[in-house]
């Protein structure tokens, strides 16, 4: 059995994708035992054996019973286009798991015209209401995005329906619960798959100006938590790039023009509370000049799926655009986990009334 060692963790911490799974609360305890000869580097080799690891562990996470946890791991190693596991293995399986199994992996094997938007929607509806509950979406979600970051793998008459999917299907899926980090990851990996060249194209051409861009990051940072920490405003402060994808959306609609994409790197400050927000706000539209056709208030006018944050985008005395978005510590949760949010980071999230509103949300995001 692979153990997720995990640590124990305040709600009000500032956490991103890469750090979350290793500071969550650990999961009830899982019973893998029983299947731990198809988790051994002989049968799986050390590469997919660390991560498989890194999955599990994810998983263990998000799935609300170990059957759901089983059945998950069983998809990650049985896909929908390869055979059915042995007797032996469907006999060392809870009958429920193996049942949650077999309906993830119909799920999973699901064909269905991409031709159209209205064919998209069709599919995707389809997807959210077979897997019923969150926990189970979630598992998908996650088994998708790691099966498409080891696209090598993939079979070749399968790899390009899998990206396909991935882009038009799936990543909208996890964009309707609001998990935007596994949207970005599902587009980039398509991206990269379905359109190779203009991928290690954009891929070059961003390369060009990495130093110019980090130290633009560094400058406005820095003098942002000058400006904030005068004023008395407890705060985190963190830089990020545009997405690979994300950029070439916007190519699309600048005539492929790289140079005229200005805001290729965003800045995101983490406050306390909302009257902070408003206040971090003033403070930095009093120092650098901004677009007002750019601000957006979505604290006061929440997307459907609960995001909740201001975004504005400043220039700066060299002529740089740098998109600001401003939250609190609970609205970032919200923003990189969606519905699940609080969930995820309460210690009291196995409690039945906690996932009966779980489930109770991701039911109202089908309406």
């Amino acid at each position: 059995m692979i153990e997720p060692n995990l640590v124990q963790t305040k709600y009000s911490e500032a956490l991103n994708p890469s750090t979350f799974w290793e500071t969550r609360p650990s999961a009830e305890p899982v019973a893998l035992s029983e299947l731990g000869f198809l988790l051994t580097s002989e049968q799986l080799g050390s590469d997919r054996l660390n991560h498989l690891n890194n999955l599990l562990k994810r998983l263990s996470q998000v799935c609300q019973t170990s059957d759901e946890l089983q059945a998950g791991l069983l998809l990650y190693l049985y896909p929908s286009y390869t055979d059915l596991p042995n007797r032996m293995t469907q006999q060392l399986c809870h009958p429920n798991a193996y049942e949650i199994f077999l309906r993830l992996r119909q799920i999973d094997g699901l064909s269905f015209k991409m031709e159209t938007e209205k064919h998209l929607i069709r599919a995707r509806d389809l997807i959210y209401a077979m897997c019923g509950n969150f926990s189970l979406m979630m598992a998908l979600l996650l088994i998708r995005l790691h099966r498409i970051q080891q696209f090598e793998d993939l079979p070749e008459y399968h790899l390009d329906m899998a990206a396909k999917q991935s882009l038009h299907v799936y990543a909208p899926l996890a964009n309707r619960l609001g998990i935007f980090w596994i949207k970005a990851e599902l587009e980039d990996h398509a991206f990269q798959i379905l359109e190779p060249d203009h991928y290690y194209q954009l891929k070059k051409l961003v390369a060009k100006k990495r130093n110019e861009r980090s130290a633009l990051v560094e400058s406005m940072s820095r003098k942002i938590r000058q400006t904030l920490r005068k004023a008395g405003l407890i705060h985190q402060v963190y830089g990020r790039y545009k997405r690979f994808y994300s950029i070439h959306e916007k190519l699309q609609k600048v005539d492929q023009q790289f140079e005229r994409i200005q805001d290729l790197i965003a800045l995101r400050i983490l406050l306390d509370d909302v009257a902070d927000c408003y206040a971090a706000l003033s403070y930095i539209h009093e120092r650098w000049s901004h677009n007002e056709d750019r601000f957006k208030d979505y604290i006061t006018q929440p997307k459907p799926n609960g995001y909740q944050s201001l975004h504005t985008t400043v220039t700066t005395s060299g002529g740089d655009d740098v998109e600001i978005q401003i939250r609190t510590h609970e609205m970032h949760a919200v923003a990189e986990f969606g519905i699940a949010a609080h969930w995820l980071y309460k210690e009291t999230h196995r409690h039945p009334a906690v996932k009966a509103d779980l489930n109770k949300s991701f039911k109202k995001l089908d309406q």
